[in-house]
């Protein structure tokens, strides 16, 4: 075949490969893979509720670790989505506030998280004030901190440790979320909001951690108009809190 015809334009061809139809494309996929990904994770728990009086340890365990490793791909793909609109749009999101009831959000969440919460014999504890309690904010967004932070308890809590996610109202509306894990060392802490930003401290039991959930509890938390702090002792602990405006 001669140069020429080989240096021919292509009839009809695709224009190139650019910086937007690259960011086009990661959309497209990673929400295709979501969808993809949700219907494996809900019939795993279909065949565990309908095989659950004959499955043998060793298969239980199994199904276990399939949905462990599901739910973990799962957050990966949120996060991806997440990083993916904030490069397109320069922001976490419009800031689009509906009345929220925190309480029934955080009994959402902590239902969304059973599973690795049963898995490891944590008991979450919520504690929640006794009147609802609504919070204009961003409900998508809200949803994200709280099943990462809570994601993040159970991960780096011990097999047998209790969680507590804590609501309090007063000028702002604070969630304070607690766990028995191993704490993260002082010099360590100020680079946990950090991008791809680890810290020598390992996952108990669960997926290691892939720098990214921090970082974008506290993206959003600033978008929302909110801080985020922690508290950490070596041996005792960790506590994450999120205050919110409640105007």
């Amino acid at each position: 075949m001669s140069a020429a015809i080989l240096s021919r334009p292509v009839v009809g061809a695709e224009e190139p490969f650019t910086p937007r139809i690259k960011r086009d494309f990661l959309s497209a996929l990673t929400h295709d893979l979501r969808a993809a990904l949700g219907n494996i994770i809900g019939f795993a728990e279909l065949l565990g509720r309908e095989t659950a009086p004959v499955l043998t340890e060793h298969q239980r365990h199994h199904l276990d670790r399939l949905m462990a490793n599901g739910l973990h791909m799962q957050s990966l793909l949120d996060s991806t989505l997440v990083l993916e609109s904030a490069q397109r749009t320069g922001q976490m999101a419009a800031p689009r506030r509906e009345p929220v009831d925190v309480n029934d959000a955080v009994r959402r969440a902590v239902e969304r998280n059973a599973f690795l919460a049963g898995k490891k014999g944590i008991t979450v504890v919520p504690e929640l004030p006794a009147e609802p309690l609504v919070l204009p904010t961003h409900p998508t967004l809200f949803d994200r901190v709280l099943d990462n932070l809570l994601g993040n308890a159970l991960k780096f809590s011990p097999a047998g440790a209790t969680v507590r996610v804590a609501v309090a109202a007063g000028e702002q509306v604070t969630l304070t979320i607690a766990d028995d894990g191993p704490g993260i060392p002082t010099d360590q802490q100020g680079k946990l909001f950090r991008r791809f930003s680890r810290t020598s401290v390992k996952p108990v039991g669960a997926p290691a951690s892939t720098g990214l959930g921090l970082y974008l509890v506290s993206r959003i938390v600033r978008r929302l108009g909110g801080t985020v702090a922690v508290s950490s002792h070596v041996g005792r602990g960790t506590a994450f809190t999120v205050a919110l405006p409640r105007a």
